[in-house]
């Protein structure tokens, strides 16, 4: 079997899509066609790779958007309770300026991820709603979903089982435990924690993901880079030539002292898209700025407050791209799911 996968992963090759042009109603099924960007392939390069801090490797990077007509771009997220800005804004921002160079964006909804790392409780069906919420909110920030898809890992993985858990043992099989351990940080877990078997198979999973949704760019934050680097180490196991591009993206700093992101786990540390503007305000005049660092304070306040104009006032098509003005982010807090996964995540 895992010889098996083993071929069947290296077989795979940057032109592998499967299209459709099949619509619902919060994104897409099947990778969007090709369109005319109006871009140079330069233009189509520094508009993608202005989204990440990192990028592995530019060249590949460039060599891809050259090469393959729909570039397919991935992230997963957790349903894991409310939405900070960090999340809701910038992810926003970021997908459609991909979208903008011709690419396909797929939403991994790690419902099943989430339930492994005990989030909502293990509920299933709170963690469900959560992953119903959090697509409302892009769509009301602004999202343009034409080229993007929702995918939830429950449904398609139950659905393609056999192309899944193959891939997912070939995986694992061919790393020491040490390694996976290493990639913990993902689920904002240490090495040193004490895991539950869940929390140590997650990371092979997470790997996996990227090839059993045809990934051609990990788009995640930098603090998922151990396992897409996973990923890449095992194109070279099995002697595939096409790795995933990796570009990471800038994490948005927690207000609190030493907090690298903003966290869900602590409301005061994040400001979030259902917040009110009496919250906002007071969240930003507690927020931490390190004394007599002034550049690293301006820059900490930059971050903060770019990011409430963006929420506060609700952006037009220049911004995002979408060629239609969208509504104010403040409208979220009307939707009826805020409410629900308010009280859930409490």
């Amino acid at each position: 079997m895992a010889e098996e996968a083993t071929a069947a992963m290296a077989a795979v090759t940057v032109e592998d899509t499967e299209d459709s042009t099949e619509d619902f109603s919060a994104g897409r099924v099947g990778v969007a066609p090709e369109i005319d960007t109006g871009m140079t392939l330069e233009q189509r390069f520094d508009l993608c790779r202005s989204v990440g801090e990192e990028c592995i490797q530019e060249e590949e990077l460039r060599n891809l958007l050259d090469k393959k007509p729909v570039p397919v771009c991935y992230d997963g997220f957790e349903p894991s309770g409310r939405m900070h800005i960090a999340q809701g804004v910038m992810k926003c921002l970021n997908v459609n300026k991909l979208t903008k160079a011709g690419c396909h964006f797929k939403f991994w909804v790690a419902d099943w991820f989430a339930l492994m790392n005990n989030k909502m409780g293990g509920d299933l069906k709170k963690i469900q709603k959560v992953g119903q919420y959090m697509v409302e909110v892009w769509k009301a920030v602004g999202m343009d979903l034409s080229r993007v898809e929702f995918i939830w890992s429950s449904e398609e993985i139950n659905k393609r089982g056999h192309e899944y858990w193959p891939l997912v043992l070939d995986i694992a099989r061919r790393n020491k435990l040490s390694r996976i351990l290493r990639c913990t940080q993902i689920m904002g877990r240490s090495e040193t924690d004490e895991l539950a078997a869940s929390q140590i198979f997650y990371p092979v999973m997470q790997c996996a993901d990227i090839f059993f949704l045809k990934a051609d760019i990990c788009q995640l934050g930098v603090d998922q880079r151990k396992v897409n680097m996973l990923a890449r180490e095992y194109c070279e196991d099995i002697k595939r030539k096409n790795k995933p591009v990796i570009l990471s993206h800038h994490m948005l700093a927690g207000l609190k002292q030493g907090q690298e992101k903003m966290s869900k786990s602590d409301p005061e540390s994040a400001i979030f898209m259902e917040d009110s503007e009496a919250d906002v305000n007071v969240k930003l005049k507690k927020a931490y700025c390190p004394p007599g660092q002034v550049e690293v304070s301006i820059f900490c306040l930059f971050q903060f407050v770019f990011s409430y104009v963006v929420w506060a006032i609700g952006l037009t098509s220049p911004v995002l791209f979408t060629g239609q003005p969208v509504p104010r982010v403040r409208q979220i807090r009307r939707h009826p799911l805020v409410r629900q996964v308010q009280r859930d995540a409490q």
